[in-house]
């Protein structure tokens, strides 16, 4: 479902489901020079502002500095949540829905 070589992370407490993201070679915006992408990024609702969203988003990044990428995409209509995670806006994209998304990079240092 996700593609060869995505991975999907959980962050779990106990038994239940925290969070998650995906990070696979391709998500909704159609232009293969772009890669890897972070996706579907959820935290259930009470567990919600105790910065586990940036705890599985730096964990995602660390893997794919060590797959050897210099970079991560994310597209989102969100203004203002992947800035604080040192993410920079880079362009609006039409998605593979037609509707527009912000693109935001983030470089691995």
């Amino acid at each position: 479902m996700l593609g060869t070589g995505s991975k999907l992370f959980f962050l779990m407490d106990e038994d239940a489901v925290v969070s998650f993201v995906t990070l696979t070679h391709q998500d909704c915006i159609a232009d293969e020079s772009m890669y890897p992408w972070l996706g579907f990024l959820y935290t259930e609702p009470n567990y919600r502002g105790h910065r586990y969203s940036e705890q599985i988003i730096q964990h995602a990044l660390s893997v794919a500095k060590d797959m050897g990428h210099n970079s991560v995409f994310l597209a989102t209509d969100h203004v203002g949540l992947y800035e604080k995670y040192g993410f920079t806006y880079i362009d609006n994209r039409l998605d593979v829905w037609g509707e527009m998304s912000r693109i935001y990079r983030i470089d691995l240092e």
